[in-house]
């Protein structure tokens, strides 16, 4: 979960290196993800690293935290040809992005709450659920019901 992009990467490859010496001795193993594994998850990088050894990877879907979330919420994510934009919270565009058409999913929203805030301060319809599938769970129909949030928050602007 570091910013310094230098080390992420050597922390994947460690981790793959790590991997690599079970499935180099014929076991078979699995990496536990929350939600799934295509969206935002550190799994694709440590695979991508697995596959330029020559290992096989193989991914299995789960449950996307944003699907989870508007199903908690009771709410749809889009409807007829209504678009979907999903975006981390940090995004250099992020006020570009969520002023387009559609429904906008916000991603690892906790550090950027204030900023998020102050660009969502006109719009009335801003859910957004916390630890979403865990003990503690907090769901949200507005945004000023949100004064503090962590980092696995979603929020869904309609």
């Amino acid at each position: 979960m570091k910013q310094d992009n230098t080390a992420q990467h050597e922390n994947y490859c460690h981790v793959a290196e790590q991997l690599a010496v079970y499935l180099g001795n014929g076991q078979d193993i699995a990496m536990l993800s929350i939600g799934d594994v295509s969206f935002y998850s550190s799994y694709t990088y440590i695979a991508a690293e697995l596959v330029k050894m020559g290992l096989e990877t193989k991914m299995c879907a789960g449950v996307p935290s944003f699907c989870a979330a508007a199903t908690e919420l009771n709410i749809s994510l889009s409807e007829g040809s209504e678009p979907l934009t999903i975006m981390p919270a940090q995004h250099k565009d992020a006020r570009e992005m969520l002023e387009r058409d559609g429904t906008k999913v916000i991603m690892k929203s906790g550090k950027k709450l204030s900023d998020i805030k102050e660009m969502l301060s006109d719009r009335e319809t801003v859910f957004a659920a916390e630890n979403c599938g865990f003990p503690g769970q907090k769901l949200y129909r507005h945004i000023d019901e949100i004064t503090d949030c962590g980092y696995f928050t979603v929020m869904i602007v309609k």
